[in-house]
């Protein structure tokens, strides 16, 4: 039934809308000045739900304790010894056969531990045991209810070369398991594969403590229905595949990944965590490099940080990715509530097909081709930093499959009316070689603090929305070149657009002051610049203003919330 929960957090519990777009006001060409309301709409809003590690882990699955007497078998070289008939030897091959806790201590040369006890629960211990299969699993699970791997000291499991056939089950792991396994313990274990994966599990695949090293040509860790990680060490290097892979082609409702809590260390060719449902994480440390990291330029394989066919959800943590291409990318939605993330991307630093929700953490995207990409994008909360090659910020329809075929970045959404972005609180900072903020749709702004240092060349500009441009509350504040500077064209707090007959260069000081001296917002730019938008709390439909930019001031007389409108206003 737990496997079922998943369901919970694949969709969105509240629906996505905003109303019709109307009205955006008329530009006096003479004065540069709009006369313009806000637009009536409704804020999107989206919650995904998921459930706790309560539902996700049994008291069992955390228990390192013995469950019964064990049953001692020592491993030397070629064979092994044990008294109890719950245990068959031929040669290397061990196999037990009954329910119950199996002990192994040891070195195996050549052999391997199978597991044939149909609808039984057995825990085996590895203290210190050692095992090394040259064509199949060191660690076979061809039938059990549940195995539950208990690590004590030091131990590996070893698969050293080709995989041949030993029945009718496709061995493909140095720990290949066809139902349920756990891992758990206070010890080691080193995980090596040459040809295939490291951890296979055909149903759920759970860690609940202990540090593991998995080095594997394909996928780190494989399961068909979850990856559940309480808590734990990971080190996973993967030469071909991905560092932790779910895939159930046959249910949507699993094939997820949920993390918990731990430390994890991913390196991979392929994507470093890849669910083809769901991808949950509540905490933990993160270190994961894909691809060879974001300086590579050219693949047609994904090598995503952290991936979901459907909906991704950050909770909290600290996470460092390096990643040639998409650093965090869902098919679905993505939902940030919390943590410290560092992206480097050669591709998007955040990217969803459907909707991007930020609500907390601090997030530093330090190389990207777009910085922030989705359908739609919501920022509630959260300090965010972002550095892009292209759009700082991008809400346009379509999706991006896998940036499949030359550089990473160039399979770009497509136009859609819908789009939007939208900022009630948090504080944001965009510096961006493209578009600072770009909705193929529309823009609203009610609170948060926003600063863009914008494109030095006339293509794109600092601003740029489609439909409607609206602030209501909140700090903007948008330099970059004028040929295609926007102002916000519904507003109920100032707005000041001025393109200026000269540029700036980098490091100017700007200061807006109201006609008492008070000094209402400062900033100082990034880059060279000859265009200013600012809007805050301070500006009225009526007052006087003064704008500094570097020695050079303007007096700016409002009528109306929104003053300039493009290319040709405030010289």
């Amino acid at each position: 039934m737990k496997k079922r929960l998943l369901s919970a957090f694949t969709v969105l519990t509240v629906a996505i809308s905003a109303a019709a777009l109307t009205g955006c006001g008329k530009v006096d060409m003479n004065t540069g000045k709009v006369s313009a309301t806000p637009t009536e709409v409704e804020l999107p809003s989206t919650q995904i739900v998921v459930p706790s590690a309560e539902d996700m882990f049994s008291e069992r699955d955390s228990d390192t304790s013995y469950k019964d007497t064990p049953v001692e078998i020592t491993l030397s070289g070629t064979t092994a010894s044990c008294e109890s008939s719950n245990v068959t030897i031929s040669g290397g091959v061990i196999t037990i056969t009954a329910k119950g806790t199996y002990e192994f201590t040891g070195t195996l040369t050549e052999g391997q531990i199978i597991v044939d006890a149909a609808d039984k629960k057995v825990q085996i211990v590895l203290n210190n045991a050692n095992i090394t299969c040259a064509s199949s699993a060191a660690l076979y699970v061809k039938a059990a209810d549940k195995v539950f791997i208990t690590t004590l000291g030091t131990s590996s499991l070893t698969t050293s070369g080709a995989f041949t056939a030993i029945d009718e089950n496709n061995i493909d792991g140095a720990v290949f398991a066809k139902d349920d396994v756990t891992f758990n313990g206070t010890g080691t274990l080193t995980v090596n594969c040459t040809a295939d994966h490291g951890i296979v599990g055909k149903d759920d695949v759970k860690i609940t403590s202990g540090t593991y090293i998995i080095n594997s040509y394909s996928h780190g860790i494989q399961a068909n229905d979850s990856v559940r990680i309480l808590d734990g060490n990971l080190t996973v290097v993967s030469t071909a595949g991905d560092g932790i892979h779910c895939e159930n082609d046959d249910d949507a409702t699993l094939g997820y990944v949920y993390i918990a809590a731990g430390s994890f260390n991913i390196t991979a060719a392929g994507d470093g965590i890849d669910a083809y449902s769901s991808l949950q994480i509540v905490s933990g440390t993160y270190t994961v490099k894909t691809g060879g990291g974001s300086n590579y330029t050219a693949s047609t394989a994904s090598s995503k940080g952290l991936k979901a066919q459907g909906n991704l959800v950050i909770y909290d943590g600290t996470i460092t990715l390096n990643c040639a291409d998409d650093c965090i990318h869902a098919n679905g939605s993505i939902q940030i509530d919390g943590g410290t993330i560092t992206a480097a991307s050669g591709d998007d630093g955040i990217h969803a097909d459907s909707v991007v929700l930020i609500q907390g953490g601090n997030i530093t995207v330090t190389k990207s081709y777009e910085g922030v990409e989705g359908k739609s994008i919501t920022v509630k909360g959260g300090i965010i930093n972002v550095t892009a090659s292209d759009d700082g910020f991008n809400a346009a329809g379509g999706n991006d499959s896998s940036s499949m075929g030359g550089r990473p970045g160039q399979n770009q959404m497509s136009s859609d009316g819908s789009c939007f972005i939208t900022v009630t609180g948090g504080t944001i900072t965009v510096n961006a070689s493209g578009d600072g903020i770009d909705a193929n749709g529309s823009v609203y702004i009610s609170g948060g603090t926003v600063t863009i240092y914008g494109p030095t060349n006339n293509g794109n500009g600092a601003l740029d929305y489609d439909s409607v441009g609206q602030i209501t509350g909140g700090t903007v504040i948008a330099l970059g070149y004028s040929g295609m500077a926007q102002n916000f064209t519904a507003a109920s707090q100032g707005s000041i657009l001025l393109n200026l007959s000269s540029t700036y260069r980098a490091n100017t000081q700007i200061k807006l002051t109201d006609s008492n001296g008070n000094v209402l917002l400062t900033a100082t730019s990034a880059k060279a610049f000859n265009s200013v938008l600012v809007s805050c709390a301070g500006i009225s439909n009526s007052g006087t203003y003064t704008l500094q930019v570097g020695s050079t001031t303007r007096k700016i007389s409002m009528s109306g919330y929104v003053y300039g409108a493009g290319s040709t206003m405030g010289r």
